[in-house]
């Protein structure tokens, strides 16, 4: 190796600390100090100590005066006995500057980067300081170009000093959220570091609960197939068996004869051969009593008067009105209600309560009623009992009473649900089940504008499935209730244009 220079040597070691020279590379690898044990009979030194050896220790004989000794000397002997014994030690001092230079290097690193970061601190004490100079020269300029009054003046001054005072503690409250950030990257690693074999456990953890809900959702759909399996097989048995009793009826009782002012095609609801006053008593079984019926029905007062808007007067008919409880709520609400049922035990009952309610079939009083009489027409649980050719009788009979924009209420059973087709069947008089997008097109053809419908009388919550898999297995089990358990009924309102 050549001779060094003292300026050289000044450079060399100016660019190991600022990183452009770094050391050799594998001297990372070098054990520890304390570890290393030494054996005076062969020291094994890093690069480190050979570039001492052969650059500065010889720059340091020819810049020192050293007096030469003659070979074969005693004083030569003596030296090269005083360099064995010195070799230990000099190697340990070697590695112990090795070990200096390489903390020196990383804490050149650390000065670097700190720089960078009191850099764009300064800078922005530097833009913040900028700022005020605007400030003070805007300040300068209005008082120029504006006379105050002196206390408006003293006032602007002191409103400027504590605004001096504000940038004042910005800085310093940037130098806090600086020294803070830093303390929350020191948290967040120390974090890191505790909880890396934690949130491991938690993954394999959450990956064994995943499978162990996959599986059980995988039984209980097989449960639940199991279930409409059943329930197909009692439904084909319940359309059976509704057939039978419908054909024994009819054979027993023969066609029922029609009102003479009904229409050709008209027919009475329910069908006379099923006792009026049985059928009576299965509204009341399976419908529920007064009290349930006049909660449920309540709300469409409220819905009917929010689309008809203020009007003087208004005047309804309920079809098919049974004892009368909506016909009574219109009353209460101050309406001109009126009502029509072909069963006498339940206009009897809803005569009993001094309400408007007629006996007679409900396409003969459609028939018989004057042309734009009524505000609103409803029939809740009445379109399930009729044909198709019935269906557009009906709506073209509704378009021809109802007053320009009359409002037309239907209720009945939901179709999109399968727990709509139970009830449909409990209904010996139950002929059709009327889709809510079919319904509306029979308005639009007979006139009338489909205002809005929405599914209603939901099952209660413990009845339907409960999501307990995975985002997926959840999203199935949420279809399997829109279809197993939706809302049982559905109501449809149409206005007529005007």
């Amino acid at each position: 190796m050549g001779r060094y220079s003292p300026q050289q040597l000044i450079r060399n070691i100016e660019r190991v600390l600022s990183g452009e020279a770094p050391l050799a590379e594998g001297r990372s690898n070098q054990p520890p100090l304390d570890n290393v044990e030494i054996d005076d009979r062969d020291v094994v030194l890093p690069d480190a100590v050979d570039e001492i050896r052969g650059a500065v220790l010889p720059e340091m004989y020819a810049h020192a005066p050293i007096n030469k000794v003659a070979p074969g000397s005693r004083l030569a002997l003596l030296k090269k006995l005083a360099l064995v014994l010195f070799r230990p030690i000099s190697g340990r001092q070697a590695a112990f500057n090795y070990q200096v230079c390489r903390a020196l290097e990383h804490l050149t690193q650390e000065v670097v980067a700190n720089s960078y970061r009191h850099a764009r601190i300064e800078g922005a004490l530097a833009k913040l300081e900028a700022e005020v100079r605007d400030l003070h020269e805007r300040q300068q300029a209005l008082a120029e170009s504006i006379v105050f009054p002196a206390d408006d003046i003293e006032a602007l001054n002191d409103r400027c000093q504590v605004l001096d005072h504000r940038l004042t503690e910005s800085g310093a409250t940037l130098a806090r959220a600086e020294a803070d950030l830093r303390s929350l990257l020191a948290q967040e690693r120390a974090y890191r570091e505790r909880h890396d074999g934690a949130l491991d456990d938690l993954t394999r953890n959450v990956a064994l609960v995943k499978e162990e809900l996959r599986q059980n959702l995988q039984d209980r759909i097989g449960v639940v197939e199991a279930r409409l399996r059943d329930a197909d097989a009692r439904i084909a048995y319940a359309t059976e068996f509704r057939s039978q009793v419908l054909e024994l009826l009819n054979t027993g009782a023969g066609p029922a004869p029609a009102p003479a002012s009904a229409p050709a095609a008209a027919a009475p609801t329910p069908a006379p051969a099923f006792d009026e006053l049985a059928y009576h008593q299965f509204q009341r079984r399976f419908r529920g009593d007064e009290a349930q019926l006049r909660q449920s029905q309540r709300a469409y007062v409220d819905l009917l008067s929010r689309h008809l808007g203020e009007r003087a007067s208004v005047r309804t008919l309920d079809l098919a009105c049974g004892d009368g409880i909506l016909v009574g709520l219109c009353a209460e609400a101050g309406w001109e209600a009126h009502g029509v049922d072909i069963n006498a035990a339940m206009t009897r009952a809803a005569g009993e309560k001094g309400l408007r309610v007629e006996t007679g079939d409900a396409f003969a009083f459609l028939a018989a009623a004057e042309p734009r009489s009524f505000d609103v027409v409803s029939a809740l649980q009445f379109v399930e009992h009729l044909d198709a050719g019935q269906l557009t009788q009906l709506v073209r009979g509704v378009h021809r009473v109802l007053r320009p924009g009359g409002l037309f209420l239907i209720e009945t059973l939901n179709p999109n649900t399968l727990l709509a087709h139970k009830w449909f069947q409990f209904d010996l008089t139950h002929r059709h089940l009327v889709f809510p997008q079919v319904f509306e097109m029979l308005c639009e053809t007979a006139g009338l504008l489909p205002v809005e419908w929405q599914g209603i009388h939901p099952p209660a919550e413990h009845e339907r499935l409960v999501p307990v898999g995975d985002e997926a297995a959840n999203a199935n089990t949420e279809r399997l209730n829109a279809f197993l358990f939706g809302p049982q009924d559905y109501y449809l309102i149409a206005r007529k244009p005007g």
